[in-house]
């Protein structure tokens, strides 16, 4: 399980604001920054070193839900709607509660956000840059109250791609449900 808290910042002083030293170089090794990342968990850090990591087949799409633990169950159902092989899953928790969710099944493939008290907007703004998204294809922005009985996120998004197919995006289409 991925869990990124939001933390007030301390106020230090920097003299270096470029991400270089003053020679002009880089502050990381080589390698270490990219200029595009994604949410998917690396073998190598969760688990088992000996296996190597494995490049997706195709490209997923990102399901973002804001939360609280006394949906638990709704966003369970929702969850179980979006498939590990097709979805990634981020939780933004504006309640704070986070470990509470680790006996879902699905709980450990997921990115979870916490802060508490903030909006969905709060959590997207900051985690959602371009850099993160530019990897997916669609974004679910999905709210949990909305009902799934019948809905199949993959059938959802064949529809989509058949309808669409003269649309280009610069940046993954966003889905506000």
């Amino acid at each position: 399980m991925l869990t990124v808290k939001a933390v007030q910042p301390k106020k230090e002083p920097t003299s270096n604001s470029g991400g270089a030293n003053q020679d002009g170089e880089p502050l990381l090794p080589r390698g270490l920054a990219h200029d595009m990342i994604n949410l998917e968990m690396e073998s190598s850090l969760v688990g088992d070193p000996g296996r190597k990591h494995q490049a997706a087949a195709k490209p997923k799409s990102l399901l973002v839900i804001p939360v609280g633990i006394k949906n638990k169950e709704v966003v369970d159902k929702l969850v179980s709607k979006f498939h590990a092989d097709d979805f990634t899953i981020m939780l933004f928790h504006y309640d704070g509660a986070v470990e509470q969710w680790g006996n879902m099944e699905w709980s450990e493939r997921a990115v979870h956000m916490s802060a508490k008290g903030q909006t969905k907007w709060w959590f997207a703004k900051r985690f959602l840059q371009l850099d993160v998204v530019a990897e997916y294809n669609y974004i679910f922005v999905w709210d949990k109250d909305i009902e799934v009985d019948a809905f199949d996120p993959v059938q959802y998004l064949d529809v989509v791609r058949s309808t669409s197919r003269e649309l280009t995006f610069d940046v993954p289409p966003f889905v506000l449900v």
